[in-house]
């Protein structure tokens, strides 16, 4: 997935698989997630969100299953 930055205090890109509903964030303080089953309204209402680091809290963290991203690129088990 190709990883877009995002104007925010915590986070620091942002990437979305339509198809997958897959959404990836990387964080500021270097953490990599990737949440699954993100309907396509939710990501496009995190990027325009006026503080995109308040919407993944109050909308996605913990209303969406994550996985840790590893260094290689694969989300791990």
């Amino acid at each position: 997935m190709k990883h877009s930055d995002i104007k925010s205090s915590n986070i620091r890109s942002i990437a979305y698989d339509e198809k997958s509903k897959s959404l990836e964030i990387i964080f500021k303080n270097g953490g990599h997630y990737s949440y699954e089953g993100v309907p396509l309204e939710t990501h496009k209402a995190l990027v325009g969100a006026d503080s995109p680091g308040n919407y993944f809290f109050q909308h996605v963290k913990t209303k969406y299953k994550f996985r840790k991203v590893t260094k290689d690129g694969h989300a791990s088990k």
